[in-house]
């Protein structure tokens, strides 16, 4: 089995809203010390063509789509691999029929993050059904701020995120049940970027991780911090009518007018 990678480096667009700054000032609400959306997923969760692709990004997307449909909707729904193919293309201009340099396709070169976020507000994901699949909003999370992470993910329900991967990690720890740690040991060289989501915590902060199709590895807090440097809650539609729960507790005409003047500096 290959596992890629695929996340470009980090953007620090100035436009991109920040959850601290609609949680200043304000009362935070009870969090429980674990959460963990992902009871109802099942144990193979597609690949999503990143044993293949550079496509994290677009996979990780999916995996939050099974995450919300899961526990938002009743029933999972699962993109197939020429679905998500297509969103990598029109996010990034990917061609797999590309003629190879070097063995390589020079038009697989992975996702901007804060790019793909934009896309779905703007556009939206296309879905097997032949819908669009938008999203409401999203905000930037500090990935050093716990308690913002356990926040933001009891109250959106996913996290989106983005890390710098370690060699140690590619040389051991890609199958499901891997435990992401620190290692002294281990080749830690930074070898690319990674896109992944969280739908779980625990009391001892340990974060669930969904990709290559499972959503059974772990991060643990001192392999977090030190790795992770992008973390995003993303906000649907269907989320806040089944949960009632916004980021911040904003409603939806103040978080709304938001998005409407961040993402439009963003054009």
């Amino acid at each position: 089995m290959l596992y890629k990678l695929g996340r470009r480096p980090r953007a620090r667009n100035h436009w991109f809203p920040h959850y601290s700054a609609i949680l200043a000032g304000a009362v935070r609400p009870f969090v429980p010390p674990s959460v963990d959306y992902t009871a109802d997923l099942p144990a193979d969760l597609g690949m999503m063509l990143n044993d293949r692709y550079g496509d994290c990004a677009e996979a990780g997307w999916y995996h939050a789509e099974q995450v919300f449909t899961a526990n938002a909707q009743g029933a999972i729904v699962t993109a197939p691999d020429p679905i998500v193919q297509q969103f990598y293309s029109e996010v990034t201009g990917f061609n797999p029929n590309a003629p190879l340099v070097d063995g390589e396709n020079p038009t697989d070169q992975g996702t901007a993050l804060q790019d793909l976020l934009a896309y779905l507000v703007k556009t939206g994901a296309p879905m097997a059904d032949g819908t669009r699949r938008k999203i409401l909003g999203a905000y930037e999370v500090d990935p050093r701020n716990t308690a913002d992470l356990n926040q933001a993910t009891y109250e959106g329900g996913v996290l989106y995120l983005g890390f710098n991967v370690p060699q140690y990690l590619m040389d051991g720890l890609t199958a499901p049940g891997s435990v992401w740690d620190m290692n002294p040991a281990g080749n830690s060289a930074i070898v690319g970027g990674h896109c992944v989501t969280s739908a779980k915590f625990d009391a001892k902060g340990n974060r669930g991780i969904i990709t290559w199709g499972s959503d059974d590895y772990t991060a643990t807090p001192a392999f977090f911090a030190q790795y992770f440097d992008e973390a995003y809650v993303v906000v649907t539609q269907d989320w806040v009518e089944k949960t009632g729960k916004t980021p911040g507790g904003l409603s939806l005409d103040e978080m709304q007018s938001q998005m409407a003047a961040a993402f439009k500096a963003a054009a």
